[in-house]
């Protein structure tokens, strides 16, 4: 089982104004005690604001969504960092009009190495299909659940070499001031054990 960081482990989605998140004012008010490199992504045709790279976590504006990265898979410090550096943006802007937040964690299990997890997604119609010439190329499991505390969108996709469990902890917002509450009540590092949680009692990975 592998924890993969190639998407944001937090995205908040809202009004943003891209104005505000200039390099001075970042370095000034959010990162104040670190070293800071500043990318510019390339992102199509989406308003695309300067993203702040850290020794342990990336994070920036594209579009309508604030995203933050972990540098490093599995890094707990790095968790905290995002969680601070959100509720600071909390604290100095609170009544940006935002909608939602996520939380995401999305791992690897190599064929064979879970069996419990892809006897999840074998479907009886698998033989009629290899039976006339057909091959497998993927298959995708979507659960949507409510919790008291979230909604959680889940998916598991089998594909020829690997399978893929990827989990979103949906929040509504409706404003920013309220998302301190929240990451209190659920921080990110709580989401993270969650998921590992459910891959082990669930599904009976390792």
């Amino acid at each position: 089982m592998k924890l993969l960081n190639e998407s944001p482990i937090l995205v908040v989605v809202g009004g943003w104004n891209h104005n505000i998140f200039k390099p001075q004012w970042v370095e000034k008010y959010l990162v104040p005690d670190e070293e800071i490199l500043i990318e510019y992504p390339l992102s199509g045709n989406l308003i695309a604001s300067p993203h702040y790279k850290t020794s342990s976590i990336r994070f920036g504006l594209i579009a309508n969504k604030m995203v933050f990265f972990a540098i490093k898979s599995n890094d707990e410090e790095s968790y905290t960092r995002i969680q601070n550096i959100i509720e600071k943006i909390a604290e100095y802007l609170p009544h940006t009009p935002v909608d939602s937040f996520g939380i995401n964690f999305s791992y690897e299990f190599p064929i064979g190495s879970s069996s419990s997890l892809e006897n999840h997604l074998q479907f009886e119609d698998q033989k009629y299909f290899e039976q006339h010439g057909y091959t497998l190329k993927e298959t995708i499991l979507k659960r949507s659940l409510k919790h008291k505390s979230c909604d959680l969108n889940l998916s598991i996709k089998k594909r020829f070499s690997d399978s893929i469990v990827e989990f979103n902890f949906h929040n509504s917002l409706g404003n920013l001031s309220e998302i301190k509450e929240k990451l209190d009540n659920y921080s990110i590092l709580s989401r993270k054990n969650e998921a590992h949680k459910i891959l082990t009692e669930a599904y009976g990975t390792q």
